[in-house]
C-alpha cells in the first residue's frame, strides 16, 4: 500500500471516529466523501452523452469505477447493452478506452481518445466491423448523484 492510501485511510478512521464520538454521523460522513473525493482519479464518475449517427440520436451512459488501482468503464449503450472496457487510461487530461460488442454476428470495436475537463469528457470514436466502419465526435457530462440515505440533505 502506498504512503498516500496509508495516509488517506488512517485520517479516514480519525474522521470517521470522530464524527462517531461526536454522535453527529452525518458529519463524519460528509468529511468521508470529502476525502475520498480527494484522492478518487478524476475520470471515476457517471458520464452520459448522445451517439450522433446521422439523423440517429442515442443516448449512451458509462460509469468509470477504480477496481485494484486500474479505472474500468462499464458503458450502457442505447439498447440497454452492459459493455465493459478493462483498458480505460488516463494520462493528465488525455483518456482512451476500447469497447467490444457483438452485432448481427460481427465483432465491433469501438476505440475512444479524448480529453477531461472537469465535469466533460469529449473525443473521437472510432468503429470498426460491425455494419460499417466510421469516425464520430462525442462529447460526455458527468451526471451529478446526490447520497441517498438520512445525510442527503447536507448537499
Amino acid at each position: 500500500m502506498s504512503l498516500r492510501k496509508t495516509i488517506f485511510f488512517l485520517s479516514l478512521e480519525f474522521v470517521m471516529s470522530l464524527g462517531f464520538i461526536m454522535g453527529d454521523r452525518c458529519y463524519s460522513q460528509s468529511v468521508d466523501r470529502e476525502i475520498r473525493n480527494g484522492f478518487e482519479d478524476p475520470a471515476v464518475g457517471v458520464w452520459e452523452w448522445t451517439m450522433a449517427i446521422g439523423p440517429m440520436r442515442k443516448q449512451v451512459s458509462m460509469e468509470v469505477v477504480e477496481r485494484e488501482g486500474k479505472l474500468v468503464a462499464l458503458i450502457t449503450t442505447p439498447e440497454g447493452t452492459k459493455l465493459e472496457s478493462k483498458d480505460f487510461a488516463r494520462k493528465e487530461d488525455r483518456i482512451t478506452f476500447t469497447v467490444r460488442n457483438e452485432e448481427g454476428g460481427k465483432a465491433m470495436t469501438m476505440s475512444h481518445e479524448g480529453r477531461l475537463k472537469g465535469d466533460k469528457m469529449m473525443g473521437t470514436a472510432k468503429m470498426n466491423g460491425g455494419p460499417f466502419d466510421m469516425s464520430i465526435k462525442w462529447d460526455a457530462s458527468r451526471l451529478q448523484k446526490k447520497p441517498v440515505g438520512p445525510c442527503s440533505s447536507m448537499e
